[in-house]
């Protein structure tokens, strides 16, 4: 019996009720949960935000072209490679723009910014128009480059930072819900246990009979308490019935003046 008692106040202090296997098959599913719905929406919001970014990227790089563009046609109309050079060497030094490209029709085509792009970039081409006395003379066309290498970088950074922080809450609401089932179940089911560990057979026949209690909206652990005092009054019931019966007839044995012969089918003693 003490070592019983000691099991299950063990199991009812244990760290948010560990020592409960129900409660470590619930935090082990409810991590395996958490951790795939982190993942997805961890997922999604990086997936979301990664796309916002690119919209974003394609409207800058159209913006800075329009902008610039009439600057640009004029010094490409005048061919003045002074300023057309510094116009291009202004686009590179924007934070949003990886490369600028400048073809213009019978000229070698001028590149600043960085040469070579091996992954994925966003590529902006807009056409150099000069407009002279009502008249549009296309001479070349403009050409912005975003890469995406570092905005790839930047979305795995951001989806392990997402990740952890989801992960972060995931793990104290786990944690709430375990300190929340230890107080609400494992307490009250500890103390059923114990309760019924410690019950002998003369406590049963000296109980009286328990109260009905009313509850209102009864839950499961109340219809178990409910239940396991019935079966303890009808226990102690049977075992009050059982000794007046045998002290019936101890007293029935004890009173009869003469012995009393029991005799087979043969007349045999």
């Amino acid at each position: 019996m003490p070592t019983n008692a000691a099991h299950s106040t063990s199991l009812h202090r244990g760290l948010l009720g560990l020592g409960s296997r129900v409660a470590r098959r619930l935090l082990l599913w409810t991590c395996v949960v958490g951790t795939i719905g982190t993942l997805l929406v961890s997922g999604l919001e990086v997936m979301y935000a990664y796309h916002q970014r690119l919209a974003y990227l394609e409207n800058y790089l159209r913006s800075i072209g329009e902008y610039t563009m009439p600057a640009l046609a004029k010094s490409a109309w005048a061919f003045d490679r002074e300023q057309i050079d510094l116009q291009l060497q202004g686009f590179v030094r924007l934070p949003e723009v990886t490369a600028a490209r400048l073809n213009l029709k019978g000229a070698e085509e001028m590149r600043l910014g960085k040469t070579s792009l091996p992954g994925q970039a966003i590529e902006h081409s807009i056409p150099v128009i000069y407009v002279e006395a009502g008249q549009q003379r296309n001479l070349g066309t403009l050409t912005l480059l975003k890469d995406l290498a570092e905005e790839r970088a930047g979305m795995w950074r951001q989806g392990l930072i997402n990740f952890l922080g989801n992960g972060l809450v995931i793990i104290s609401i786990i944690a709430v819900c375990l300190l929340i089932y230890q107080a609400i179940v494992t307490r009250r089911l500890v103390a059923i246990a114990d309760e019924l560990r410690s019950v002998t057979a003369n406590d049963l026949r000296k109980a009286p009979p328990a109260p009905h209690k009313h509850v209102a909206r009864p839950d499961e652990l109340d219809d178990l308490a409910m239940s396991i005092n019935a079966l303890k009054e009808t226990g102690g019931n049977a075992l009050r019935e059982s000794d007046r019966r045998y002290t019936l007839l101890h007293s029935l044995m004890v009173t009869i003046p003469d012995l009393v012969w029991v005799k087979d089918p043969d007349g045999s003693t």
